[in-house]
């Protein structure tokens, strides 16, 4: 049977042990034939033909800044199959958060002023969910993001956190790859069975941006970047209807103590809530069979 890709929206649903919250997903249509293919976890996997292939690509995305769009038009032209999922919501930049400390300076988790100097911004998130063929292990999951806004962009100086998380009884972690202003994640793990964790720069990312359009009398400013992985699907994956992968922005104006640990069971970013954080973006996906 021809297998057949579309997207579509999901309500909330979760795996034993998978966190889904507020998250919408990604609802991939088609049977990939991976069983008996991959390689035993745990076990160092040699560069495939279209592991090369991807590499070369993600090389000509970085040294033509190539926009979303040209990005995946460029898989599509070199033999990948590709699926996508775009969403947007309405963030609020502050440029100015006060926290109240305890005696030593480490945050006592209450906030001493009112956020001031609110910046409304458009966040995008572009989600392209990549593989060589219908009998491939080979898959890639890229995690692209990007802000607009009218106002002045220049956020405070902490980086912020960008993840991905998967089930490690779905994909084993081959690699990863990211963008010119994202970094191994600072605050804890930056890779592990179960997802990887980035540092994304955006105090320069905005500054470049609004330093550019100085001159601009209207301007939009856009600033954003990207990260990834390689990953190659287990011969004893989960049913395709649950392998979800997670998608999280943590947006960071006053630097205070957190930790990632990525291990065998899930991702997770301490503190959590969304109380700690100026705001934090998510979504999901989902594989499932036709």
């Amino acid at each position: 049977m021809e297998s057949i890709y579309v997207l579509q929206p999901k309500m909330n649903e979760r795996n034993t042990g998978k966190k889904c919250g507020r998250r919408s997903a990604l609802k991939v249509l088609g049977g990939l034939g991976v069983a008996g293919l991959v390689p035993t976890a745990g076990a160092a996997k040699k560069p495939s033909k279209a592991d090369k292939k991807y590499q070369a690509l993600l090389k000509a995305r970085r040294k033509g800044n190539m926009p979303v769009e040209a990005w995946r038009e460029a898989l599509r032209q070199n033999g990948f199959s590709v699926v996508t999922r775009d969403s947007s919501r309405k963030v609020s930049f502050s440029n100015e958060s006060s926290r109240s400390n305890w005696g030593d300076g480490s945050w006592n988790g209450e906030f001493e002023t009112t956020k001031l100097a609110l910046s409304e911004s458009d966040c995008d998130f572009y989600i392209t969910y990549t593989y060589d063929d219908i009998y491939s292990p080979d898959y890639y999951i890229d995690f692209e993001w990007e802000f607009t806004t009218k106002s002045d962009p220049i956020t405070d100086a902490p980086n912020d956190l960008a993840t991905i998380e998967w089930d490690s009884d779905d994909y084993l972690l081959d690699s990863s790859y990211k963008g010119d202003l994202v970094y191994d994640n600072s605050r804890g793990d930056s890779e592990g069975p179960s997802g990887v964790a980035f540092d994304w720069d955006d105090n320069q990312a905005s500054s470049s941006e609004a330093a550019e359009h100085a001159n601009d009398v209207d301007p939009t400013y856009k600033f954003g970047d990207y990260c990834g992985a390689f990953l190659t699907a287990t011969s004893d994956a989960s049913p395709e209807d649950e392998r979800y992968f997670f998608f999280d922005l943590y947006h960071i104006e006053t630097e205070f103590n957190i930790d990632v640990s990525i291990g065998i069971t899930n991702l997770s970013v301490n503190p959590g809530s969304d109380s700690y954080y100026d705001f934090i973006v998510e979504d999901n996906g989902v594989q499932t069979d036709y």
